[in-house]
């Protein structure tokens, strides 16, 4: 999986090609309507009033195209000039591909002379904490997974091997004793054939990312479910799904580089491992109920026909709206109240069965 995506010159995000929208493999929800990204400006300038200063870091993991950035910046350039002013835009991408497509879009915020936006390629390259917000969108559900099965009463993990001039999977013994460890932590017992996916990059990156920030808060957008949902019987052949121009496979043993290859986020991992390093849940919620706490009604009230239909698919019951979670958490302050959370999460990811 990571040499599929991210080999250099020959991974899907490394490919060149126009992935992301209507000519691409899949859509995300900057690529529907910019009221996503101004909706999302709107939380961020509530945060940066909650933690005061005069400093704000925004760190986006993954920026796709750049166009969620553009949509940002753009709505807090023009409708909160004091926080543009003291606003930090960073982007981490190591695909370089898309890092050209995200400065085209964002030239307008690189070339002006107070310089908004910087790019990294790792963690490892800032110098200093964060104070501010960490943000992704879709970019958890893109880390390379070991992918395990419970055969004859023990954890085995499936590895891919080549015969026959195709490649195919086989079972072994697990390569690392962290993955049973990953199951027995959120309590986790798989039944015999069963199939799944355990996303270790996930909880390592959300590690890291609790550590650089020094003071705020991380939104993490992604589709995904509490442990007890994700490992069910109802998922007992994985979740691990590819996208080639906007149909849905299963094999990931074709198109290699070609098709995009994700699985589903345990957020409950996602926020037990930010507890270890001092993040705690400010609250977990869909997405639909998250914009629709920052106020996408009234952004749809007035809007023209064709751009009512864009919005509402952003928060569709069926789609999108209850696909995508949104986690947040915070650092340094007490239990901090976001309009984005005003209503009262299904499930909190962090309670695990007795």
């Amino acid at each position: 999986m990571e040499a599929c995506l991210y080999h250099p010159g020959l991974g899907y995000y490394e490919s060149g090609k126009n992935i992301i929208g209507t000519g691409g493999d899949y859509y995300t929800s900057p690529d529907i309507h910019p009221v996503f990204g101004r909706l999302i400006a709107k939380q961020i300038h509530q945060m940066a009033r909650i933690l005061g200063g005069d400093r704000f870091d925004v760190l986006e993991i993954g920026g796709g195209k750049g166009i969620l950035a553009q949509d940002i910046l753009g709505c807090i350039s023009k409708n909160y000039p004091d926080l543009f002013k003291k606003i930090n835009y960073i982007i981490l991408d190591k695909s370089t591909a898309l890092r050209d497509q995200q400065e085209r879009f964002l030239s307008k915020f690189t070339e002006a002379t107070e310089r908004k936006v910087c790019w990294i390629r790792d963690l490892s390259e800032l110098s200093g904490g964060l104070v501010g917000c960490i943000l992704s969108n879709e970019f958890f559900d893109a880390l390379p997974v070991h992918r395990t099965a419970m055969v004859n009463g023990g954890l085995s993990e499936l590895f891919v091997t080549h015969k026959d001039g195709k490649f195919i999977e086989t079972a072994d013994r697990p390569s690392t004793e962290d993955l049973s460890r990953y199951l027995e932590r959120i309590r986790i017992s798989l039944r015999e054939g069963s199939v799944a996916e355990i996303n270790l990059e996930a909880v390592r990156m959300i590690s890291r990312l609790g550590k650089i920030l020094d003071k705020g808060f991380i939104i993490t957008i992604d589709y995904g479910h509490h442990s007890n949902d994700l490992f069910s019987q109802s998922r007992r052949l994985g979740t691990l799904l590819c996208y080639y121009k906007h149909t849905l496979g299963a094999d990931p043993f074709i198109r290699i580089g070609e098709q995009d290859i994700t699985t589903h986020i345990d957020f409950t991992s996602l926020s037990l491992s930010g507890k270890d390093v001092g993040l705690e849940v400010t609250g977990f919620t869909d997405q639909m109920s998250f914009l629709m706490g920052l106020g996408i009604a009234q952004e749809m009230e007035y809007a023209p026909k064709e751009e009512f239909a864009a919005m509402k698919m952003l928060i569709l019951p069926n789609d999108m709206g209850r696909t995508f979670k949104v986690l947040i958490q915070h650092k340094g302050m007490e239990q901090p109240v976001l309009d984005g959370l005003k209503f009262k999460a299904f499930f909190d990811p962090t309670i695990l069965p007795e």
